[in-house]
């Protein structure tokens, strides 16, 4: 920890020895989680805003939303951590399935995966709670922009609650194209081999769900998040199988809004054609309930279809039996003799009515 402070501290004095030369000022604040932070900035200010450590096993998301920042000179944010960087803009620019579309987004967020997530998953007594683990997340948060004029932003680090998910239970989250949320879910002793994840959204928008492997960085936008895992667009209901054998360690539930429908439907509703603007301000906000349940197990599975064979079998063999006996001891077996000694008995009664013929 007192490596990641001191390169903090390196990176901040080089920020400001640059600064100095530039006329660009550098704001040092101290922030707090859970609390809402409203920044005033132009082109001649950058604000850093450093975080106490956390010793919290969720990670954090953070959330920046702005009214006044314009598209060609945004408001640039960029979170720092012990291992990782991240960095977005507000507003935040979604390209559609229009060519030379897009959408504008002044609300966003982005969850920070946690530094200490492999030590987590590999942690032999796990059971979502810390325990003797020591964790620790750090997080320093840069916000600048080239807009002459002043802007305003707010900006808030708050922990992602329920983020590591169990079976059985119904969990609820809003996304947006420029908002995506993602969970964790690992396999317990006790599950069965594979899981069926049950997607429940009560609107019209599409969505994008994805199953990542456990390890960070994790794709979370609609430009990536096709590149890892596996994915399905979901417009009312969906699922998703997932096998274990795929996912030893658990996997990350990666859920994000389309900007358009055409992806669920072929068809873009949310966007009119006759609207010939190349950039477009929209909220697109869609609720969505999953809920993780055990699907059957490779035992059962084999077991259904033993019994169904079975069943099978024993229904032909007793047509078959049906067949036999009555073919030997039944009806049919009385009905052969009789059919054989119609022809010779009617020949025999014609020779007797007429014995000129002998």
């Amino acid at each position: 920890m007192k490596n990641v402070h001191f390169y903090a501290i390196l990176v901040l004095l080089g920020s400001i020895a640059v600064s100095d030369l530039s006329g660009l000022v550098i704001i040092n604040e101290t922030a707090q989680f859970e609390t809402e932070k409203t920044i005033q900035l132009s082109a001649r200010n950058e604000f850093v805003l450093t975080y106490p450590p956390s010793s919290a096993s969720n990670p954090y998301t953070v959330r920046a939303w702005s009214s006044d920042a314009t598209r060609d000179l945004p408001i640039l944010l960029v979170a720092r951590q012990a291992r990782q960087v991240s960095s977005w803009t507000v507003p935040q620019v979604i390209e559609t399935s229009h060519s030379n579309k897009s959408m504008l987004f002044y609300n966003t967020s982005k969850t920070l995966c946690h530094d200490d997530m492999q030590s987590i998953i590999n942690y032999e007594e796990s059971s979502f709670s810390v325990g003797p683990l020591v964790l620790t997340q750090t997080f320093i948060v840069a916000i600048s922009t080239s807009s002459p004029t002043n802007v305003s932003v707010t900006i808030i680090l708050e922990e992602e609650r329920d983020f590591f998910m169990k079976r059985d239970i119904d969990y609820t989250v809003m996304v947006s194209p420029s908002q995506s949320r993602y969970k964790y879910f690992a396999f317990d002793e006790n599950c069965t081999d594979t899981v069926v994840i049950e997607v429940d959204s009560t609107d019209d928008v599409c969505l994008t769900i994805s199953v990542q492997d456990s390890a960070c960085p994790v794709m979370d936008t609609n430009k990536d998040i096709k590149y890892e895992g596996t994915y399905q667009t979901v417009n009312k209901k969906g699922a998703i199988t997932i096998a274990k054998r795929r996912y030893p360690a658990g996997f990350f539930l990666v859920v994000v809004a389309k900007p358009d429908d055409y992806e669920c439907s072929q068809e873009s509703s949310i966007i009119p054609m006759i609207r010939s603007a190349s950039v477009m301000e929209n909220t697109i906000i869609s609720t969505v309930t999953f809920n993780i349940r055990e699907s059957i197990s490779t035992h059962d599975y084999i077991l259904a279809s033993m019994g169904t064979l079975t069943v099978v079998a024993a229904f032909g063999l007793l047509f078959t039996g049906i067949v036999f006996v009555f073919n030997r001891f039944g009806t049919i077996s009385r009905l052969k003799p009789e059919s054989k000694l119609i022809g010779p008995k009617k020949k025999i009664e014609d020779h007797r009515s007429f014995p000129w013929k002998w």
